[in-house]
Order: C-alpha cells, then sequence, then structure tokens
C-alpha cells in the first residue's frame, strides 16, 4: 500500500516557506511605518513660521467712526493656514468697503503690528481717499521674522 500524507522534506519546505513569508510582509509593513514617521516628523519642522489667521485693526481719527467696519476685525482669507520660513516674503489682499453718506475718507498708513513682521510694500499706495459706498482691495507684501511663529497676524489701517 503506498504510503499516505506528506513526507518529512515536504514538511519542511512547507514550514520555511511560511516562514519567509512572514518575515517578508513584516518587513514590508515596518519599512512603511518607518516611513510614514519619518515624513510626519520632517513636515513638522519644515514651517517655524505658521499664519493662521489675518486680523484687521482700523485707527480711526474719531473712535466713534466706522465707516470701515468696527475697529477690531477678522479678516480669514483663501490660502490659510500659510506655512513660511525664516524671513520669506508673502502677499496678502483684503477689501476695504466704506459706508457712510456723501463722505470722502483716506487710508493715511498701513502696517503689520504683530511683532517680528515687517511690512514690505502696499499696493495702491498710500495715502489713498475713498468715497462713500467705494471699495479698495490692498496687497500688502510682508516679510516673516526670524524666529518661530505660530497665530494670527494683525494689519493696522490708519484713516481720517
Amino acid at each position: 500500500m503506498p504510503k499516505q500524507g506528506l513526507s518529512e522534506t515536504q514538511k519542511v519546505v512547507i514550514v520555511a516557506t511560511v516562514v519567509l513569508v512572514a518575515v517578508i510582509v513584516g518587513a514590508i509593513v515596518a519599512l512603511a511605518y518607518v516611513q510614514s514617521g519619518s515624513t510626519a516628523s520632517t513636515t513638522t519642522t519644515t514651517a517655524p513660521i505658521v499664519i493662521t489667521g489675518v486680523n484687521a485693526q482700523v485707527n480711526y481719527a474719531n473712535p466713534s467712526a466706522n465707516y470701515f467696519g468696527a475697529q477690531s476685525q477678522s479678516l480669514g482669507g483663501s490660502g490659510l493656514p500659510l506655512n513660511l520660513q525664516y524671513g520669506q516674503s508673502f502677499y496678502y489682499s483684503f477689501t476695504l468697503r466704506m459706508g457712510g453718506y456723501s463722505e470722502t475718507h483716506s487710508i493715511d498708513a498701513v502696517s503689520l503690528s504683530t511683532p517680528g513682521f515687517t511690512l514690505l510694500s502696499v499696493n495702491p499706495t498710500i495715502p489713498y481717499t475713498m468715497s462713500s459706498g467705494s471699495s479698495v482691495t490692498l496687497t500688502i507684501t510682508g516679510q516673516a521674522p526670524n524666529t518661530s511663529y505660530y497665530g494670527a497676524v494683525t494689519i493696522t489701517v490708519s484713516t481720517h
């Protein structure tokens, strides 16, 4: 009668194959885990400056005035958060709409009042005169600080 079952050699080959497959799968999983961990740690260290929001502080000559809206405003905007390197330049545009009746007012100064940030330019050129019902889109070019920062920045607009 012929012998039933697997020979000892066949059993050893099957066990060795199962062990080899387990080692290969384990190595692939470990490699994927190490790569994803290193990517995450690299990402967190590449942007030392993160602008999470933009606020406007409107300084009116008359404290009861509000022709550009509230004195403190959250501008928000697309493209936030903005990740920057030390000293990197950035652009930000926002629109001021003037309310009031038959009035003329001017934007006399614009600044970045968050410590460490520098205003490089404003477009259109300041001073800028506006009349009731008009609007203007201001584009600022700023420079990030040389120290780490995480949070909102404030643009100050002085007007009369």
